[in-house]
């Protein structure tokens, strides 16, 4: 199912009558990727089959406790609306930061998303072992962006748990970490066992240093972009004003000419 698709469920549910029972219902947003059922692996937390859902009861605990405009001010939060909601699938599918350790307050592991849009969304998810669900528990913003330093020192924000067990990952940095070493396992395969022997002796962190420059040079790139952007605007801008000025310096001459035939 594709977003657009998703997103229509999701809007489809929001308006339905479902939210004001007090039974349960719920829709499936899909499966847990590859990449995030490899990742929380490596966290301790094994999410293989396991689907995203949101239910009735997730959207009015969020539009309650989190939409009131006054409230969440108060709390310095910005308040959640109905399309902060239907934003879920993007902040599953390219989340910025994932966290690892901590838990809801029922207990149960939890892992939480983290995505700078305008604001930062975070979205947190209660694991499920019985039905295989990461069910959607709860959903807020905050009027900035955040980054690691930040998230590291507001454990308050989403920790149930110690904040000593507290795992943050930086998903570009561990794409382009797993981008290098897949590489590297690709290669293996193509070219056998004298590449392995070859490559045996190559430390990770060289990989680590790789993916590390390739994030600096991107800054860069990007960075540059943004001058050449702020130039173009600026080299605009004074041909704007040129162009008013010669028309300016046009119409005076008119002006002194027609003064000039009148006398």
């Amino acid at each position: 199912m594709d977003e657009d698709d998703l997103i229509k469920r999701i809007e489809n549910f929001l308006n339905s009558a479902n939210l004001k029972t007090s039974e349960k219902s719920e829709i499936i947003l899909g499966s847990a990727g590859d990449m995030l059922v490899e990742n929380a692996a490596e966290n301790g937390i094994d999410i293989k089959g396991f689907s995203h859902s949101i239910d009735n009861f997730f959207v009015n605990h969020v539009l309650n406790s989190h939409g009131n405009e006054h409230t969440e001010k108060a709390r310095g939060n910005v308040p959640i609306s109905d399309n902060d909601i239907k934003m879920i699938p993007q902040v599953l599918e390219k989340p910025d930061y994932i966290i690892y350790g901590t838990k809801t307050k029922t207990g149960n592991k939890a892992i939480v998303f983290a995505k700078n849009i305008d604001e930062a969304t975070i979205f947190v998810e209660e694991v499920r072992k019985g039905k295989m669900k990461l069910a959607a528990q709860t959903l807020y913003k905050l009027p900035r962006t955040i980054d690691v330093s930040f998230i590291k020192n507001a454990p308050e924000l989403y920790a149930h748990s110690d904040p000593g067990a507290i795992k943050i990952v930086d998903v570009q940095n561990e794409i382009v970490n797993r981008m290098f070493l897949n590489s590297k396992n690709d290669n293996l395969k193509i070219k056998g066992t004298e590449y392995e022997k070859a490559t045996d002796s190559v430390p990770k962190s060289k990989y680590n240093d790789l993916a590390k420059e390739y994030n600096r040079l991107l800054k860069e790139y990007n960075e540059n972009v943004n001058d050449y952007n702020t130039l173009l605007s600026a080299y605009n801008e004074s041909q704007k004003e040129l162009k008013l000025m010669k028309e300016n310096g046009r119409n005076k001459k008119g002006s002194e000419r027609n003064v000039s035939l009148e006398r």
